[in-house]
């Protein structure tokens, strides 16, 4: 990971979302805590059709939308540290829309607020990135460590959050967070 972009962060994000790839059993326990129960045991995650429009080593990683591009309110240029799709068998898809906080990360004016709305919007088929799969629904999720002292305001913005700790004991292995 020499020279790479956020490589704390990163060493956080990456097993994250290959447990997310490879592992039903993880898959499932993420959408369970997404409050998402009607997708537990029926969806598989689209890691092939992401890469097929993304063609990116992390395939999943900083989506945004360009300025040039971008049309939802307020949300130029701002990214999405990770970016999952699982499809139901069903057919209908899903995006995951996480923002990853390592130890001593703390938000940027207006970043926690700009997740549910980028979330929505982008559900919509509205001016996202030309790498992004359509999709029904979108949840925003936030990883973290439990020890953060992120405002109860910026959580608010989240569907769900998730510590560290919680995914350690899913993701083998997975950093310890170093304050």
């Amino acid at each position: 990971m020499k020279g790479l972009y956020g490589k704390i962060e990163h060493s956080y994000c990456e097993p994250f979302v290959e447990a997310f790839d490879a592992s039903t059993d993880f898959r499932d326990w993420l959408l369970a805590r997404l409050c998402l129960s009607d997708w537990v045991g029926r969806s598989a995650s689209l890691k092939l059709e992401q890469f097929s429009v993304r063609k990116a080593r992390f395939w999943w990683k900083n989506y945004y939308c360009h300025e040039s591009r971008c049309t939802c309110p307020g949300l130029a240029g701002r990214e999405v540290d990770i970016l999952l799709f699982c499809r139901r068998t069903d057919g209908r898809t899903l995006a995951i829309h996480v923002e990853c906080k390592q130890p001593k990360d703390t938000f940027s004016d207006g970043q926690a607020e700009s997740y549910r709305v980028r979330a929505t919007c982008w559900a919509g088929g509205l001016g996202g990135p030309r790498s992004l799969l359509p999709h029904d629904l979108a949840v925003t999720v936030l990883i973290c460590d439990r020890e953060a002292s992120h405002s109860l305001d910026d959580i608010a913005h989240f569907d769900s959050v998730i510590y560290f700790d919680e995914i350690s004991q899913r993701v083998i292995p997975y950093p310890t967070p170093q304050l």
